[in-house]
């Protein structure tokens, strides 16, 4: 699932089975609404406009999800939105808790840090015997 982040646009676009279309389209109109919303066949788009400038733009058929966001017309608000809704629709998309995986890795990278910390500390050890003796 790519996800473009610049100065100028966010951008996300997702495939995934159409079992989960459902699903994806649900977490889109509670976020998002019905307000902005325009249907055809298959295919749902949120677009949503002010003074003329697209602020975003999203577009879900049966197995393709993409957003799109114009960050010169649209303001932080809706920008982080957006991007923070965007982590929750590639959990949704993946079936994992991209809070849950951070969490596992900080946690491994922990260990392994002070793993790294005892060696260097047993390491010190060592060199200051040897320093004592050859004094």
């Amino acid at each position: 699932m790519p996800i473009k982040r610049n100065d100028n646009i966010y951008k996300f676009t997702a495939r995934f089975h159409k079992s989960k279309t459902g699903a994806i389209k649900k977490l889109l109109v509670d976020k998002l609404g019905n307000s902005n919303l325009t249907t055809s066949g298959d295919t749902f788009r949120w677009i949503k406009t002010e003074n003329g400038d697209k602020l975003y733009d999203c577009k879900l058929t049966d197995d393709t999800l993409k957003i799109y966001v114009d960050k010169e017309y649209a303001n932080s608000k809706i920008v982080e939105m957006m991007s923070d809704f965007g982590e929750v629709l590639k959990d949704a998309i993946s079936g994992t808790d991209s809070k849950e995986e951070a969490k596992k890795i900080a946690e491994s990278e922990l260990k392994s840090a002070e793993r790294e910390l005892e060696r260097a500390k047993r390491v010190l050890e060592k060199v200051k015997r040897r320093l004592e003796r050859n004094n």
